[in-house]
């Protein structure tokens, strides 16, 4: 959020703490004024919030230019359909390790031995898998080659396959499949 700036001396003002250049009036226009905000979000940043004001004014208009990126470097990647509210918010060593992707796969952490540490200790009865991306290779968990589909290998792109444990049961597996399938569905298109 940007911060006050108590000794404003003329416009532009910039922040260099929270990183936003703030116009008032930049060119003019028939009626009212224009103010811009250009903001460029700080390191870690994991939401974005844009809020608007109107007071008690009548007929306010709004217009309004809003463009939001998310990249990150190749990291580690935690590859297991989690349902947000009871199972990822739930444990902070999950969120102190990797982030949270509705797909199951774009998951980035740190390290991949702590994403594999943390999932061990709180998920030790369902299937899961992690990337490494400094080794290229996939980690399974529960899982066996066969379970993997041909997207992720193809997106992911691994040297080596790693199976930390063989399921004792098919269904764990086969349930993981499923779920990363359902969530991975392609987009219609021509």
């Amino acid at each position: 959020m940007p911060s006050h700036n108590y000794e404003l001396t003329s416009w532009p003002i910039y922040d260099p703490v929270a990183n936003y250049k703030a116009y008032l009036n930049p060119y003019t226009i028939t009626a009212g004024n224009v103010n811009i905000l250009r903001w460029q979000g700080n390191i870690f940043t994991t939401s974005a919030t844009l809020v608007t004001y109107e007071g008690n004014l009548n007929n306010v208009w709004y217009a309004a230019d809003i463009f939001v990126s998310w990249e990150y470097e190749s990291s580690p990647l935690a590859v297991i359909p989690l349902d947000y509210d009871r199972e990822y918010v739930p444990y902070q060593e999950l969120r102190n390790v990797f982030g949270y992707a509705y797909t199951g796969v774009d998951q980035p952490g740190w390290n991949a031995q702590d994403i594999i540490a943390a999932l061990q200790d709180i998920f030790p009865n369902r299937a899961w898998a992690v990337f490494d991306d400094k080794k290229y290779v996939l980690y399974l968990y529960n899982l066996t080659p066969d379970y993997v589909p041909d997207w992720l290998i193809n997106k992911l792109a691994p040297v080596g396959v790693k199976v930390l444990k063989s399921p004792s049961d098919s269904s764990t597996a086969q349930a993981w499949l499923n779920a990363l399938n359902a969530r991975n569905q392609p987009t219609g298109g021509p």
